[in-house]
C-alpha cells in the first residue's frame, strides 16, 4: 500500500467511524396563562376569568353587558399543542380575542372597559448549543379608537422582544448551553367613555410557534480509536518494507 492510498484509507475510516450526537435538552417546564376582564361603571367587574396551566391546554370565555345606552362585549380563546423530546421542544398556540365597546347615545353617563391577554411558553436548559425558532402568523388583527383601545403581540426570548405588533414574522436565534426562556403574548383592550356616539373594538387572531432544536455535536467513538490503531500498524509495516 502506497502513502496516497494510506492517506485515503485514513480519511475514510475517520469519517465512517465518527458518529454524530445531539446535544440534549436536559430539563424544561412549560406554561400558559390568560385573563379576561370586563368592566362597566354601573356593574363593576362582571366578567373576570383567568387560567394558569401547562400545555396542551384549551380555554374560552364570553361576556357581554348592556346598560344606559352603552354596551361591552368580549370573547377570548386559547388552544395549544406541545411536542417534547430530549432534543427538541415545539409549542404551537392559537389565540383569538375580540373586544367591542359601544356607546349609543351622545352622552350615556357611563363608561366601559375590557381587556384580554394570553401567553404561552417554556423554560429550558441545554447542555450544548441549540437553535430557537420563533414564529407568529396573524390571520387578522385591528383596533379602532384611541385611549385604552390597543392590540399587542409579542415574541420573547431571553430578555429580547422580537416583535411588538401583529403580523406574520419568523426569527431564528442561536443560543448557547445553559438556561433559557421563550414565550409568546397576545393582548387586546377596548374602552368607551360614553361622551359621544361611537364604537371601539380590538381583536387578534393568530398562531404562534416556539421551537427549540439541539445542534448536532461530532463525537468520535471507540471504533475511531481502534481504526487509528489499525492504520498505525499498516503504516509501520509499510515503512519496514520500503
Amino acid at each position: 500500500m502506497n502513502i496516497r492510498s494510506l492517506r485515503s484509507l485514513t480519511l475514510a475510516v475517520l469519517v465512517a467511524a465518527t458518529t454524530v450526537a445531539h446535544a440534549s435538552i436536559t430539563s424544561y417546564s412549560d406554561f400558559c396563562s390568560g385573563q379576561s376582564i370586563l368592566y362597566t361603571s354601573n356593574s363593576g367587574y362582571f366578567d373576570l376569568n383567568s387560567f394558569n396551566a401547562t400545555n396542551p391546554f384549551s380555554w374560552s370565555d364570553t361576556g357581554s353587558q348592556y346598560e344606559n345606552g352603552y354596551s361591552l362585549f368580549g370573547y377570548g380563546s386559547y388552544s395549544s399543542t406541545l411536542a417534547a423530546s430530549s432534543t427538541s421542544l415545539d409549542l404551537v398556540g392559537r389565540v383569538y380575542d375580540y373586544l367591542e365597546a359601544d356607546n349609543y347615545f351622545t352622552y350615556s353617563g357611563g363608561y366601559s372597559y375590557g381587556s384580554i391577554y394570553k401567553q404561552g411558553g417554556f423554560n429550558f436548559t441545554l447542555d450544548n448549543a441549540g437553535v430557537v425558532n420563533l414564529s407568529q402568523t396573524t390571520y387578522g388583527a385591528n383596533q379602532s379608537g384611541g385611549g385604552y383601545t390597543t392590540c399587542y403581540s409579542f415574541l420573547y426570548l431571553d430578555g429580547t422582544y422580537y416583535t411588538y405588533t401583529p403580523g406574520t414574522v419568523s426569527f431564528t436565534v442561536n443560543v448557547s448551553a445553559g438556561s433559557h426562556v421563550a414565550f409568546f403574548y397576545s393582548g387586546v383592550s377596548a374602552s368607551n367613555t360614553g361622551y359621544a356616539y361611537n364604537s371601539q373594538f380590538s381583536y387578534n387572531n393568530a398562531n404562534y410557534e416556539l421551537r427549540v432544536d439541539s445542534q448536532p455535536v461530532p463525537e468520535p467513538t471507540s471504533m475511531a480509536v481502534l481504526a487509528l490503531g489499525a492504520i498505525g500498524v499498516i503504516r509501520r509495516r509499510h515503512n519496514r518494507s520500503a
